[in-house]
């Protein structure tokens, strides 16, 4: 189309400098009221209107560019889109994956460095920490369980109210409302 359009300017251009032409030569006092006056006046006038047309020809085609144009910028955002909803995505993923590791790590990061601490005293024994270690167990493990369940239950609990009328639905005895 830029090809078509670049080629109907140039047309325009040719029928701008003919009119001119030919309406100087209308001008020039050579011609007086001769036949030929009547011709190049004819002339004139058609180079006139044609001009007119392949302005008004020119525009339509701008209108039909810019309308493709659009067309393909609107095809290029909705692939935009696509990509930020996949990307979005793979953020989210990514982003759980963390909360996830965060969860599972941290209570017992937390408690090793708890216990590093100096007002702690294991040094009576062969390896210091032998005996002592089963309380790091005890405290980690209920922690990090429970930093596990709480994440379940906050990802699940729209879901989960549904799930428990429903299990009360069909554990309650026809014929009694629940």
């Amino acid at each position: 189309m830029h090809e078509l359009s670049r080629h109907l300017i140039h047309s325009q251009e040719t029928l701008n400098a003919a009119e001119t032409t030919l309406g100087s030569i209308l001008n020039s006092k050579q011609w007086g009221k001769t036949a030929a006056t009547e011709v190049f006046q004819f002339c004139h006038t058609f180079v006139t209107n044609l001009k007119l047309r392949a302005g008004a020809f020119v525009a339509r085609l701008d209108n039909e560019i810019g309308l493709e144009l659009h067309i393909n910028n609107l095809n290029q955002l909705e692939k935009v889109e696509e990509l930020l909803q996949e990307n979005r995505r793979d953020g989210k993923d990514v982003t759980k994956f963390v909360g996830y590791a965060s969860i599972l790590f941290l209570p017992g990061t937390f408690i090793s460095g708890f216990f590093s601490m100096s007002f702690f005293d294991f040094e009576d024994s062969s390896w210091p920490y032998a005996r002592q270690c089963w309380i790091w167990f005890v405290t980690a493990v209920p922690i990090t369980f429970l930093g596990l369940v709480c994440l379940w239950w906050s990802r699940t609990k729209n879901s989960k109210e549904g799930m428990i009328w429903a299990i009360i639905k069909r554990i309650s005895p026809p014929g009694e409302k629940s």
